[in-house]
Order: C-alpha cells, then sequence, then structure tokens
C-alpha cells in the first residue's frame, strides 16, 4: 500500500474532555483513508482504558507511532504549545474571548505555522480581527459521533421525580454562563413546579479546576423554596452522556463566549430543543429555525489581558439578556409540543452536516491543497500574453460574461501574480458576488503594486464595509478621496462608516486588514509634487553653494558650543560635513534633510542621515536630543514657520539643550542684493534681533548673538540654550564592583562605568576582591581607563553621594564585601535566577535606597521574597555589538568540517540545563546527521566527581542508556579563550541553545544574539527582558520545579525554578537544523534588537536617569 501523507497527530485521546473527543472522533474518521498514516503523539497521562470502546484499540495501536515519512503535524492541545513541529504544522486551536493573545497571534503568523484550524467561523473572524493573515485561517468543524448521539437512545435513569429536566452541560466557569442559567432559572421556577434544573459539570479535576461553581450550586441545593437542582460531577463517557440528553427535556447553555459548543451540537443530535445565546460560535449551526436563541449584548475587558494571557486589543464576550432567557426557559416548559419539533428539525440537520466524515472530509480537503501547494508546478504556457488575457478579460466582462472574465484574469494572475490591473478587476467581480473577503485579497493584491489607485481605495473600502471593519474601509475611503475628492460614491460612504464606528465597538482594531491598509496609505506620499520638479529645484538651490572654508568655520566657530552634548541633530544636514566633524569628536550625530540626493551621499560617509520635513521630523520629538544645528535653515521659512520650528526645537532638545542658528547677514549689502536671492528657496531673512526674541519668547537663554568673522560677516550666528547648565560636580558616584574579572557582575560593571564616561559626572571606581588584571583579561586601553577611574576624589558633600554595590550580597559568603554608606545614596545592583531570593538577602537589600535589577523576572521575585517594591527599578544590562558582531572573523575549529553547529556556552552547573540539552540534543539526532554540539563549559561541578568528559560519558551510558560510541557528534573546547575573542567563537557556528532553569539576565544568549546567531533559550527568567518569540526560539517549560537539596549551589536549595521542555527542544532544534534560512532571519532581527535597545550606551541612559534622581542634577 502507498502511503500519500504521514501525519503526526499531538494531543490527547484517552482524556475525559473535549478536545480529546475531537481528536480520537476525527483521527477515527480519517483512518478509514488506507492512504493517510496518521501517529499519535499524546502530551498527558490517559484517564481511561480504551478497552471501554472497541474503535479505540486502532487509535491505540498508532500511540507514539511515527509514519515513515511525516508531511504533516496536527497539534490540538491545552495549553497551547507554540513552537515549530515535524513536517508542515497545522495548529487546531480555538478560543472564546474575542481578540486573541499576543504570543498567539505571533506564532500563527510566524513560518513555523502553515495553517491554523478553527472550529467556527466566529473563532475565524476573532483570529482575523486581532491580525492573522487570513489566508491562513481554515474553518473545520468538530461534529458528532450519529451513532452515538441520536433520539433513540436510552434515556439516563436520574435521581429526580420530576417531569420537565432542563440541562446545562459544561464547565461552570463564568464564560459558559452558569451563574446566567441560575438566576433565570430561580426567577422563573419555584420549586411548586414540576421541573429540575440538571447541570453536568466538566473539567472540575483538568481544565477548569477550582474555577467553576461547583460549591455555590451544592449550597443552592440545600435551600428550600427554590426549583430543583442536580448537580452531576463524575466522568461520563460519550455513550453516557448521549443517555443524559435523552434524559432531559431541553439543553440550555447562556455562554458568554465559545470556541464552538460541542455539547450544544451533541444535545441537538439527540434531538433535544436547545436555548443557546444568539452570538458567536454556535451561530454556525443554530439559526431561528432549529434553536431558541437568547438575545445578547457584547461586552468588553478593561484590560488587554484574559488571565496570564496578554491580548492583542481588549477581550470581549457576550452578556445574554437574563429576562429573555427566563422568557424562553418558560416557553418550552409550556409549550413542550412545539419545542420537540424544533429539536427533531435540528437532529436531521446536524446528521447530515455535522457527523464526523463530513469533518474528515474537509480536513483531507486541506490536506489535499496543502500539499498541492507544496508540489513544484510545473510553468503553464498560454498562447497569449498578460496583455491580451487582460483585453479579453475585460471583452468579457463588458458583455456580462463574468465567469468567462473571471477566467481571463485568473490566467494573467497564473503568469504575473502581481499584476495590478487583474488584481483589481478580480476584486470588483468578486465584490459584485458579496465575496468580501476574496475581494479585499486582490485589492490589496493591486494596491500592492499600484498604491495610487482611487479606485482601488474606494472598491477596497466597500469590501472591508462588507466584511464589518469599518475601521479600515475608513482609512481606505479616505485614502480614495484624498487621491480623487469627486470619485462618485466615496465621500458618502466614508461618512457612513465614520458613523457606523462611533455606534460599534470595534472588534477590528488590531486586524489583518487595518495593518494592511494602513501600511499601503503609508506608501503614498504625502506630497503630490512630481519627483522631477522636486529634482530640477533642488538642483537650482543647490547651484550657488560652495564654500572652501566651511570645514574651518564649523570647527573654529560652531562646534565649540556643542562642547559636552553627546546627541546632536543636524537639520538640513546636506552631504553630513558638520556630522563628520561630530564623529571625530565622539559624539553622537544624526541629520536630515529633504533631498535624497545629499541623504544618499551623507550615508554613502556611514553617517545617520534620513529623509525628512524638519517640522515633521521635529513634531514628533520630545526631549531627545543635547543639541540641534540649523546652518542656513530658517531663512527657508516663512515667520510663522519659523516660529514653530524653533518651538519643535524646543521641544526635542533636553533641559539644557543648545539650539545654534546660522543664517546670512541681511544688513551685508553683498548678501541684501544678490547673494540671498540666489537661491529660490529662500522665503525671508532673519535679522539678529528677531532671532533673538524668537528664542527669548520661547524659553531659551540667548549665550550668544553676532556676526561670524570667519564669514567676512556674511552670517550671523545666534546660540540659546533651553532651560540652565547644570554643574557637573554636583553629581558624584562611588562603584563598587568586580572589575577584573571575568564574572558576568564584572563584566557589567565595566560595561556600565565605561558607557557612563561620556555623561557630565565624576565616577569613582572600588574593585572588590581583585584590585587588577591579574587573569589578563582587559585590553591595555580597559586597564588605562580603570586606573583613571579609581583615581577620582569623591566626597560625601550636601550633594548627595551615590554608592552603587555592584556585586552579590556579602551574607552570601559570609564576608563584608556590601559596606553600608550612611549619609550616602546606597544602591544595590543584584539579580537571581530562580523563583525567590535567599532569606538572608532581604534585610540588607530593604536597608539600600533603591535596587536596581535587570529584568520585570526580578521585581517580581525579588517582591515576593519580601523586598520592597517600590525600592526595585528595572536597569538592564547591555553589550558592545561593535565587539560581538557578525562582522568577528571566524575561529578555526576542527569540527567546522563536521556539518551544523550548535553551541552551547554554559557553567557546568545544574542551573545551566546542560542534561537537558544533552538529553533533548542526543535523542534528536541520529549519529550519521551532519550535526555537531559544540559545548564551552567552565566552573564545572565541584560536587560531582570527575572530568568534564567522564561526566558527559557517564551521563549518556547511564541516564540515557545511550552507547557514547554510537551518538551524533559531540566536542568540547577545552581552555581559556579571550573575551574579546569570544565573538570569533559565536560566529564559527550556527546556532545557539541553553535549555537554563533560570537566569538572573542571560549574557551568552545576548552575545549570541548580538552576533546574529540563531539563538534557543528557555521561555522563563530573565532572559525574556530582551528575547521574545521574533528574535529568539523559546523552549516551553513544564512547569516550576522544586530545586533539589543535592544540586551543586546551596543557595538554591528549596526554591523553585524552571524545567525545561525536553521535547519541545528536540523540535526546536531540528527545525533549526533543517530551516536554516528561516533560523538565520530570526537571528538577523536579534542583531537588529540589540544595535536598538541592548547597548551599553541604552543601558547607561536607564542607570543616568536613576542617578538623577537623587543630585540637583
Amino acid at each position: 500500500m502507498m502511503v500519500r501523507y504521514g501525519i503526526i497527530w499531538e494531543g490527547s485521546f484517552f482524556v475525559y474532555h473535549s478536545l480529546a473527543l475531537v481528536n480520537r472522533e476525527l483521527v477515527l474518521a480519517l483512518l478509514q483513508d488506507e492512504h493517510l498514516e496518521i501517529g499519535i503523539k499524546p502530551y498527558e497521562p490517559d484517564e481511561f482504558e480504551t478497552s471501554i470502546d472497541p474503535r479505540f484499540a486502532l487509535l491505540a495501536s498508532r500511540v507514539n507511532q511515527r509514519p515513515a515519512h511525516v508531511d504533516f503535524t496536527v497539534r490540538h492541545r491545552w495549553p497551547p504549545l507554540l513552537s515549530a513541529a515535524e513536517g508542515r504544522l497545522i495548529w487546531i486551536q480555538p478560543w472564546e474571548y474575542g481578540s486573541l493573545p499576543v504570543a498567539w497571534v505571533r506564532f500563527a503568523n510566524s513560518p513555523a505555522v502553515t495553517e491554523v484550524w478553527v472550529p467556527s467561523s466566529f473563532v475565524r473572524e476573532t483570529y482575523i480581527q486581532s491580525g492573522v493573515d487570513p489566508e491562513k485561517v481554515k474553518v473545520v468543524p468538530n461534529g458528532v459521533n450519529t451513532q452515538i448521539f441520536h433520539p433513540e437512545v436510552p434515556p439516563l435513569s436520574l435521581p429526580t421525580r420530576k417531569g420537565f429536566k432542563f440541562l446545562f452541560a459544561g464547565g461552570t466557569i463564568p464564560r459558559k454562563g452558569p451563574d446566567v442559567l441560575l438566576k433565570a432559572y430561580l426567577s422563573a421556577f419555584s420549586d411548586k413546579d414540576d421541573v429540575c434544573l440538571v447541570i453536568k459539570d466538566f473539567g472540575t479535576n483538568s481544565f477548569y479546576r477550582n474555577q467553576g461553581m461547583g460549591s455555590k450550586i451544592k449550597e443552592l441545593q440545600g435551600q428550600k423554596g427554590i426549583p430543583e437542582i442536580l448537580y452531576l460531577e463524575e466522568n461520563f463517557n460519550e455513550r453516557e452522556m448521549a443517555a443524559l440528553y435523552c434524559s432531559c427535556n431541553c439543553l440550555v447553555h447562556p455562554y458568554r463566549g465559545e470556541g464552538f459548543g460541542l455539547p450544544i451540537l451533541e444535545a441537538m443530535a439527540c434531538g433535544l430543543p436547545v436555548i443557546v445565546t444568539g452570538y458567536g460560535a454556535c451561530l454556525d449551526f443554530c439559526h431561528e429555525g432549529n434553536a431558541l436563541l437568547i438575545r445578547a449584548r457584547l461586552e468588553a475587558g478593561k484590560e488587554k489581558r484574559v488571565g496570564e494571557l496578554e491580548t492583542v486589543s481588549y477581550p470581549y464576550w457576550a452578556e445574554p439578556d437574563v429576562e429573555h432567557l427566563i422568557h424562553l426557559l418558560r416557553w418550552v416548559y409550556e409549550n413542550l409540543g412545539e419545542a420537540r419539533v424544533i429539536g427533531s428539525r435540528a437532529a436531521e440537520e446536524v446528521a447530515r452536516r455535522f457527523n464526523w466524515n463530513e469533518v474528515a472530509a474537509k480536513a483531507r480537503t486541506r490536506f489535499d491543497e496543502l500539499k498541492q501547494k507544496e508540489r513544484t508546478s510545473k510553468a503553464k504556457f498560454f498562447q497569449n500574453s498578460p496583455e491580451e488575457l487582460l483585453q479579453q478579460g475585460v471583452q468579457a466582462y463588458t458583455s456580462d460574461d463574468k465567469k468567462r472574465a473571471e477566467e481571463f484574469f485568473q490566467k494573467v494572475l497564473e503568469i504575473t501574480p502581481d499584476n495590478p490591473e487583474a488584481n483589481y478587476n478580480l476584486g470588483v467581480i468578486h465584490l459584485e458576488k458579496r465575496n468580501f473577503e476574496s475581494a479585499a485579497r486582490y485589492l490589496i493584491n493591486s494596491l500592492k503594486s499600484d498604491a495610487s489607485s482611487p479606485e482601488s481605495w474606494a472598491a477596497l473600502g466597500s469590501a472591508l464595509a462588507g466584511l464589518g471593519d469599518y475601521g479600515a474601509a475608513e482609512i481606505a475611503y479616505e485614502t480614495a478621496f484624498n487621491l480623487k475628492p469627486d470619485l462618485p460614491g466615496v465621500a458618502e460612504n466614508l461618512a457612513t462608516v465614520k458613523a457606523l464606528l462611533k455606534e460599534e465597538f470595534d472588534l477590528w482594531a488590531s486586524s489583518w486588514y487595518r495593518v494592511e491598509v494602513k501600511r499601503l496609505a503609508e506608501l503614498l506620499p504625502k506630497e503630490t509634487e512630481k519627483a522631477d520638479v522636486h529634482t530640477i529645484i533642488a538642483a537650482i538651490a543647490h547651484a550657488f553653494e560652495g564654500n572652501p572654508y566651511i570645514h574651518q568655520i564649523i570647527r573654529e566657530e560652531i562646534l565649540p558650543h556643542f562642547e559636552g552634548c553627546q546627541r546632536i541633530l543636524d537639520v538640513g544636514c546636506g552631504e553630513g560635513i558638520f556630522l563628520e566633524m561630530l564623529r571625530e569628536i565622539g559624539a553622537e550625530g544624526e541629520g536630515i534633510d529633504i533631498d535624497p540626493v545629499v541623504v544618499k551621499k551623507a550615508q554613502a560617509k556611514g553617517l545617520r542621515v534620513q529623509v525628512a520635513s524638519a517640522l515633521d521630523f521635529l513634531q514628533e520629538r520630545c526631549e531627545e536630543y543635547d543639541g540641534i544645528m540649523l546652518g542656513h535653515i530658517i531663512e527657508h521659512f516663512s515667520g510663522p514657520e519659523a516660529v514653530k520650528l524653533i518651538y519643535y526645537c524646543s521641544r526635542a532638545l533636553k533641559e539644557g539643550g543648545v539650539i545654534v542658528i546660522r543664517t546670512p547677514n541681511f544688513t551685508k549689502p553683498e548678501v541684501c542684493l544678490s547673494s540671498f536671492w540666489l537661491d529660490i528657496s529662500h522665503v525671508r531673512p532673519y535679522p539678529l534681533p528677531l532671532l533673538e526674541i524668537m528664542l527669548k519668547s520661547l524659553g531659551f537663554k540667548v549665550l550668544y548673538s553676532g556676526t561670524m568673522p570667519s564669514t567676512n560677516e556674511v552670517d550671523i550666528l545666534v546660540v540659546g540654550q533651553k532651560g540652565e547648565k547644570k554643574a557637573a560636580s554636583q553629581l558624584q558616584v562611588i562603584w563598587r564592583g568586580h572589575f577584573y574579572d571575568m564574572s558576568g557582575y564584572g563584566d557589567e560593571a565595566r560595561g556600565f562605568v565605561f558607557a557612563l564616561s561620556k555623561y557630565p559626572l565624576k565616577v569613582k571606581t572600588v574593585p572588590i576582591w581583585l584590585k587588577e588584571d591579574v587573569k589578563g583579561i582587559l585590553t591595555e586601553e580597559e586597564r588605562r581607563r580603570l586606573r583613571l577611574l579609581e583615581q577620582n576624589s569623591v566626597k560625601n558633600s550636601q550633594q548627595s553621594l551615590i554608592v552603587v554595590h555592584h556585586l552579590v550580597p556579602a551574607a552570601t559568603f559570609g564576608e563584608v564585601a556590601n559596606e553600608y554608606f550612611p549619609g550616602a545614596v546606597n544602591i544595590q545592583r543584584i539579580m537571581f535566577e530562580t523563583d525567590r531570593i535567599p532569606e538572608e538577602w532581604v534585610d540588607y537589600l530593604n536597608r539600600m535606597d533603591e535596587i536596581w535589577v535587570p529584568s520585570q523576572f526580578n521585581v517580581e521575585t525579588f517582591s515576593a521574597s519580601g523586598v520592597r517594591e517600590k525600592k526595585l527599578k528595572v536597569v538592564p544590562g547591555g553589550i558592545d555589538p561593535e565587539l560581538f558582531s557578525p562582522q568577528a572573523e571566524p575561529l578555526d575549529l576542527p569540527v567546522r568540517q563536521g556539518g551544523f553547529i550548535f553551541l552551547s556556552v554554559l557553567d557546568w552547573i545544574d542551573r545551566k540545563g546542560w542534561d537537558v540539552l544533552l538529553t533533548a540534543y542526543l535523542t534528536e539526532f541520529k549519529p550519521q546527521e551532519e550535526v555537531v554540539l559544540l559545548i564551552k563549559a567552565s566552573r564545572l561541578n565541584r560536587y560531582k566527581p570527575g572530568t568534564l568528559e567522564g561526566q558527559i560519558y557517564s551521563f549518556i551510558r547511564e541516564r540515557l542508556g545511550l552507547n557514547p560510541e554510537k551518538i551524533p557528534k559531540i566536542a568540547l573546547l577545552k581552555g581559556n579563550i579571550e573575551y574579546r575573542r569570544m565573538p570569533s567563537l559565536y560566529m564559527a557556528c550556527h546556532a545557539f541553545v541553553l535549555p537554563s532553569r533560570g537566569e538572573g539576565w542571560g549574557r551568552p544568549y545576548l552575545e549570541a544574539m548580538a552576533c546574529g546567531l540563531p539563538t534557543i533559550g528557555t521561555k522563563w527568567s530573565g532572559n525574556l527582558e530582551f528575547m521574545t518569540e521574533e528574535n529568539s526560539f523559546l523552549i516551553e517549560i513544564e512547569g516550576l520545579e522544586e530545586v533539589p537539596n543535592d544540586t551543586d549551589v546551596p543557595l538554591y536549595w528549596g526554591h523553585r525554578w524552571a524545567k525545561p521542555s525536553v521535547e519541545h527542544l528536540r523540535q526546536i532544534l531540528r527545525y533549526v537544523f533543517e530551516h536554516q534560512e528561516e533560523a538565520q532571519k530570526k537571528g538577523k532581527k536579534a542583531r537588529q534588537d540589540v544595535l536598538e535597545k541592548w547597548t551599553w550606551e541604552k543601558a547607561a541612559e536607564v542607570v543616568l536617569q536613576e542617578l538623577q534622581k537623587y543630585t540637583k542634577l
């Protein structure tokens, strides 16, 4: 037999919950196709024997069986596992609360996920509303086994004498509305009515443990004078559930949110009339003809969060109308005959449309389509060109043969997929058919090629309005109106969607369509002038430029005014002469100019320059710069615009920041009669008195105002200062730390004080333990800088002395390493790796004025341990991205010829998870595969005997039961590597991996990321401050576990740390190995994030901000 598809199905099967039921029934239906080979991969223990149903023997035989070839992995489990899988991943993931978790959206849109299967149209819409690409999300509904669930099932005997029985089946959690039902039921009936409410609770020992209303329901059962309530919480199998449905008269499910509502469908299959919320998932199979729908209103949460999950937008749900539910309960109770007719109609419809064979057929279609896309399609030959096909399509359309027209336009896209006309025409055809989703997709594709078409924007607005995304429709209509105000219908449609937006809660605020439309609208130029006109104007404006003495003028007369400034903006920077000067003196300069030609020349010099309008750019900045240069700029602005320009400069400057204005001196005859008018972009002159009053009016102190001798006084110069300059001598800092060792604390201490050296403050370093570079770890320049810092003198004056203790509290080692400085501001820099800190630290830390931790993780763990939260501040670490760079020359390693190299740099201690790493690597890869695990280990576990090689050998043989001679390659890097050569080690490898059980920060991760390596780390603890799903591969954890008392660091005993998932790490290792190009993209993203957020300069800015709180600075 030839197997066409090999599938791994991840999820539970023999467990009492709905996910397992769906997995069982869908896989059993799929296994009827002999061309599918399915292996089952469970993730939690079974709860019942497979012998309860003969059909389950087939499933049991597939457990932990791997197909010969894996085409797909289907994952359906809770909690979800957000990681790559073998083959193409199909992720089945319902959701009930409207806006999706942020992490889910990232994962769904990632290359790791091929398709997302959701059980209902409602859930699909929530995915799209939350930003997931609609092309990825497909509805594959749930179903019922009509051999088990049907109206002829013998009823279950229930312990009640009441004649009429309402049934609620589901977890008694707020989302499912049991509180709404009880309120309505207790209002609709009394103990004198012949009625009983049967509540079958689910998940009391699993998903919904300690979340349900079981205790409240039991209390109600004991009350007198209320209608009868029967509460069932034991586990029922499918046949028992079918009997329960058939023993009752009506199912009531007033849910607030459901992803599908399987008990509703099962009850309908058994012929029960159902009363359900008239909103959301169940509307795929419930309607006015087969169900009683409760009116409901939409409500939104106040936080972008569901439990511990951060959501894209505010979650929302339906709030059923209790009064309407009371009415429906009474109606069914009093009109059971009519209600049964509704139930019979529902049973016929469910049996026809929602049996598992129908569902399996839909799933099989998805497999076929995905496999078809995967195959390399042969190029089709068309006798006609795209232009001819387009013409034929237009002719067919005008002849009203729209089906034929659609075929022609589709053929055009098969030849040229980005053809804007074909995409537009198909969009219009689908819009006419009211197929809004397809119309929107084609029209968006059309605009990607030609964003300036008002007709495309208008049509897209109509498609988006049809979908219900009125916000995106508003953008589309507004763009169309801006491009062509007289386009018929656009103004009216724009007004309509604006009105609808005011009336309705905007569910689509984060939708995929909204994101795409915004991005496309931003592609349009803000100005409508033609590019060639701009070029001509620029050429004329530059025609009379040029001064051979410009370098001398800047250096001698302008540059001194920026002394002490670190970040300086040059407005109208031209080719970057001033920025080059700033670079020479070590200041950070950036420039803007409206002329793309000169910007390109400046960028070619490696300068940080961009094309931007001065007003637009400065309007968005607030207190970012120490200095701003306006060199021959202000004369290009009218009076009101010039005031606005200086106002925006004031906002963009920090307190004490400097503005320097150079402009032509109109009092000189040669200027006012000739040179000023040679630049056609000049608007008006600005004499000195006017500039002075403009600066003073906007809060500047004028530091200098006069002519420039170096230009023969044809230029004037005015210098203003925002606020008062502050005396650098006021800020004095003693920084105590391990400046001469290789630890993370030592590296951090050096990084901070070196980065702070450019700021106006006095830092005196006090080395702890090692007093000089006895290990030779530093460069001569680093040693020199540390010696100078040690020689600084500070005194504890009325202007506060600040002492930073950058070391582990002395109580840890029984030594007096930490000294409290009375009268000074005492700040502790500290971190820890587990879920709490040592008890002996708490009192000591609470004496400090402030405690700097590198991550929010430590804010939480320290405060939970008893440290006052208000003292805790997040001060991140950093890295030197020029040292740790993809440009580093790779080390010449013998193993480089062995294939793909996974590198792990770690201390050989239990916390670093070396056992997890070896287990995952050695069980995932085979000896013949071209892969190497390179281990750079230090700090050998002193609690375990033997060498590093011996410990690894014993672990492989004794713990893993493997033959060390028949395993994939492992290489050990012995001996020390100079710190400055570590980037070369990273660049000699292909990926970095460290399944740590806990980190305070995670320096090796950041080093690898700075080098652009795909980096694999644990999804817990301090490293999550800089590692995300977008820039790293994060290993899921299987919860927290107690640190055993035989671990190698007694300080951790009794604490808890993460338990990284070996299985998930295996999947990630395999994915990175087999998808190297995709992995490298994450490495590049990591490098980009490091440059933007995690340099020592960025860290120093945070430190300075904290220090300034304690001084008059």
